[in-house]
């Protein structure tokens, strides 16, 4: 019952517009998180980044997911084979840049590159 409203939109999108949607989601959110960190403010959200990044990867994996096996007929597997693996793409490739951005960001963040510069004069 509440699962068919999902799984129509997510049917009628398609898989090439999910993957680059949670691309664009993923990018912005690596984005705003180094902006936010240079501006010196929300300090959670610098600090969840990370985690929101992974997390932002797997959800979209799963939706690569559903869309490769709403369109798959398992009495016409030559013909459906097409839409499983454009959903498998969307899954593997929601997941890598996900995970990537994750672990960039940790690094860049550790690295203390985006740490402001004091101006201590004694």
């Amino acid at each position: 019952m509440l699962a068919k409203p999902i799984e129509t939109l997510i049917s009628n999108i398609g898989a090439s517009l999910i993957t680059d949607f949670f691309i664009a989601i993923i990018v912005l959110t690596f984005v705003c998180a180094f902006v936010t960190k240079l501006a010196g403010k929300g300090s959670g959200f610098v600090l969840y980044t990370p985690t929101l990044l992974t997390s932002l990867g797997i959800l979209g994996t799963f939706c690569g997911i559903v869309a490769g096996l709403l369109g798959f007929d398992a009495q016409d597997i030559d013909g459906s084979i097409d839409g499983l693996l454009e959903g498998m793409k969307t899954a593997f490739t929601t997941s890598l840049v996900g995970m990537s951005s994750s672990i960039i960001y940790k690094v860049i963040l550790s690295s203390g590159v985006l740490e402001r510069k004091s101006n201590n004069l004694t």
